[in-house]
């Protein structure tokens, strides 16, 4: 029998994810807490792992995924999430995680997302999927490498930020903030975060790591 370990702080969405693998004949592990995971996993392999992104106690779900990811014969993984922000789904590919899905996915995308997943392929839901064949063909028309994004956690909107310095001589918050028609402290996160994720502190900085990393000559 194949077995599943589910890692989901909601009691009914937890009950309700076991009911659909234990229909298909799984044998399920339900798991409420990174602790309760670390304890129930320990020694044991799992075929398939649905995670949840958000726990109490200070783990989350990608350390869920880290530990799994770690183990010689690790299983697949499937987040369930509510949360889609596109530095969530980033990461989850830099973990090489097989499935994402919404919280909205009804049983029907979930045992569709399994099989597939199952058979050796990533699924992704239907929304995750458009977008990240959007930012794909905004990398191509750009030369922009993406795998430099993938690797930095660089967000479609820092990107924007980092295109916009680099394309012109004025590279003031509120200059930027203008040309994208947002305001300059949204500007002023994006550019901390930029700075934290490259260790840049400089405008400057962020061209040179343009020219130099992320740019894909003709």
């Amino acid at each position: 029998m194949k077995r599943a370990i589910i890692i989901e702080d909601h009691p009914i969405y937890l009950e309700g994810l076991t009911g659909i693998l234990e229909t298909l004949n799984w044998e399920v592990t339900p798991c409420s807490s990174f602790v309760e995971f670390a304890e129930k996993s320990s020694g044991k392999h799992f075929d398939l792992a649905l995670v949840d992104l958000h726990l109490p106690n200070g783990k989350d779900g990608f350390d869920v995924c880290s530990e799994l990811k770690s183990h010689k014969t690790h299983p697949k993984i499937i987040i369930i999430s509510y949360f889609d922000q596109d530095h969530l789904v980033d990461k989850a590919q830099r973990l090489h995680v097989e499935g994402y899905l919404y919280k909205s996915a009804d049983k029907i995308e979930i045992e569709e997302a399994i099989s597939t997943v199952m058979s050796g392929h990533n699924y992704y839901s239907t929304n995750l999927k458009k977008r990240l064949a959007s930012k794909e063909a905004f990398a191509q028309r750009n030369g922009i490498k993406l795998d430099v994004l993938e690797k930095h956690g660089i967000t479609k909107r820092e990107l924007d930020i980092i295109l916009a310095i680099v394309e012109s001589d004025k590279t003031s918050d509120k200059h930027i903030a203008k040309s994208m028609e947002m305001s300059a402290h949204t500007v002023r996160q994006h550019r901390k975060s930029l700075h934290q994720k490259l260790q840049i502190s400089e405008a400057t900085g962020l061209v040179k790591f343009y020219y130099e990393h992320l740019h894909e000559p003709e």
